[in-house]
């Protein structure tokens, strides 16, 4: 289990030479996660907070024009790409420590934050009781959205990314015996509407992933009741 200033580094390092070579797509596929993901509600007035952002697309695509965002990220090799790639004026690029945002959101998505990619279970809770406290709006049907991805099986291990069934079951289960929120697991792969609707390529990139990488995507959607 890496601490923030452990991978402040790590991500440094990742991000020295970032480029755009898969933007396009990330934007696209983030745009349909949306509509597949969240409701109606979340179509105007909405303030948005975007855990570890990294360079950029998954927040760009995943917006809304309307949305007042904040993405933050540890790297500021991440962010200082993302202010010059990014021209959006609804979206504001920190970089600071998670830990540090003050305010509260409506809706928090975590595409690529490591500390909730972990096989830690415990820990996993621990984070998403910080971020429920202060910085989710407590009315109903506010949302934090965490993505990651397993192997096809369900079972396997891909840097940080380690959620077996097992996990998301004990992850499903003590958040809902400690918080007032309502937990539901989402693989886009078993919905049609992950597939059509979104250009040719997406559905040849998502057969791709599935039959060649053998890789899923999930979303744990956690909505306060």
């Amino acid at each position: 289990m890496h601490n923030s200033e452990e991978l402040k580094v790590i991500y440094e390092s990742r991000y020295k030479n970032a480029s755009d070579q898969k933007g396009k797509r990330e934007i696209v596929l983030y745009q349909k996660y949306r509509k597949l993901l969240v409701s109606k509600k979340f179509q105007t007035n909405v303030h948005l907070l975007d855990l570890g952002c990294g360079i950029g697309y998954k927040t760009v695509g995943f917006s809304l024009p309307n949305e007042s965002v904040l993405a933050i990220d540890l790297s500021e090799n991440a962010i200082n790409f993302c202010i010059a790639q990014h021209q959006i004026d609804k979206v504001d690029f920190k970089a600071m420590d998670a830990f540090e945002v003050l305010g509260e959101f409506e809706l928090i998505t975590a595409f690529g934050f490591s500390l909730f990619n972990t096989d830690n279970n415990n820990r996993f809770i621990e984070v998403l009781e910080h971020f429920y406290t202060n910085n989710l709006s407590k009315e109903k049907g506010n949302m934090l959205l965490i993505g990651s991805f397993t192997d096809f099986s369900g079972g396997g291990k891909d840097s940080w990314y380690l959620h077996t069934k097992s996990d998301i079951e004990y992850i499903q289960k003590k958040i809902e015996e400690q918080f007032p929120l309502k937990v539901s697991i989402v693989f886009p792969h078993k919905m049609i509407s992950n597939y059509f609707g979104f250009g040719f390529y997406n559905f040849a990139a998502e057969i791709l992933k599935l039959i060649i990488k053998r890789k899923r995507t999930f979303f744990i959607r956690i909505e306060h009741e």
